[in-house]
């Protein structure tokens, strides 16, 4: 309960000091990777190779983009 008490001050913090959109999200993609990493060991930060948010946005836009290979 006391990381979801964390995590939701977090993102009332982030909305409040009038982020843009990409920040958000940003933000909120770390703090669901510390929720994460709290949940299963006990603390954040837990995976140091995970992407970073730029690198899995990269991968996100290159798996939703069709190849130009499947055109005929």
């Amino acid at each position: 309960m006391k990381q979801l008490m964390t995590l939701l001050g977090s993102v009332v913090l982030v909305v409040v000091s009038g982020c843009t959109s990409e920040q958000m999200k940003r933000a909120t993609y770390d703090a669901l990777h510390d929720r994460q990493c709290i949940k299963e060991v006990g603390y954040p930060n837990c995976d140091p190779n995970r992407p970073s948010y730029d690198q899995y946005k990269k991968e996100k836009e290159q798996a939703t983009t069709p190849s130009s290979e499947s055109t005929p």
